[in-house]
């Protein structure tokens, strides 16, 4: 997966702030797996192909980033989809321009440019104790993007990416996102993919 970082449009943005939003998808509704769920760009390792490899190659295809328009920072710590066979190892890009990203029909619906800003107002972020039968419980995260809610390995992704952020802006400190809550009653968590 590709941590996508972006600077917002220049009237966003204050002179010393350089990635400012996150870059989403909605992936296509006609997919087999996990159809119209937001994601970060990214998908499976082809034979032969290295994690980062993949990562760029799926970004290119699914958005049209081409991998010279974006600086690799680091690695997320690998996240286990629900089925907890599936790992993932998420790199952390940064762009210092707003690339032009064009969903590709066939994998995407529509990219969405989200601003960090958002996803750290009041309310925006809860977590629930998930419980399965038979396996061990673990935290499930959720970010409230208004018409779209993000969770599963996606949203651990970005609690993680918060949490360095936090880290690297505050000397060490690590708390959760604020706006803490319970998942709304108008919206069903069903399970994750």
């Amino acid at each position: 997966m590709l941590v996508l970082l972006v600077p917002s449009c220049p009237s966003e943005r204050s002179e010393t702030e350089v990635a400012s939003s996150v870059v989403l998808i909605r992936r296509a509704s006609h997919l087999r797996a996990n159809p119209g769920e937001i994601a970060f760009p990214g998908g499976r390792i082809e034979p032969g192909e290295a994690p980062l490899q993949a990562a760029l190659r799926e970004a290119l295809e699914e958005v049209a980033l081409e991998a010279g328009d974006v600086e690799i920072l680091g690695e997320l710590p690998v996240v286990h989809a629900s089925r907890r066979s599936v790992t993932v190892l998420p790199f952390v890009a940064m762009a210092r321009v707003l690339p032009e990203l064009k969903a590709c029909p066939d994998e995407v619906d529509g990219v969405l440019v989200v601003p960090l800003r958002e996803l750290v107002a009041p309310g925006r972020y809860w977590q629930e104790q998930w419980d399965p039968a038979g396996d061990p419980a673990w935290v499930m995260h959720f970010f409230d993007l208004g018409d779209d809610v993000v969770w599963g390995a996606t949203a651990r992704m970005l609690y993680e990416l918060y949490l360095r952020l936090v880290s690297l802006g505050s000397g060490g400190r690590t708390d959760a996102p604020p706006g803490g809550r319970r998942r709304p009653a108008s919206r069903p968590t069903t399970a994750a993919s």
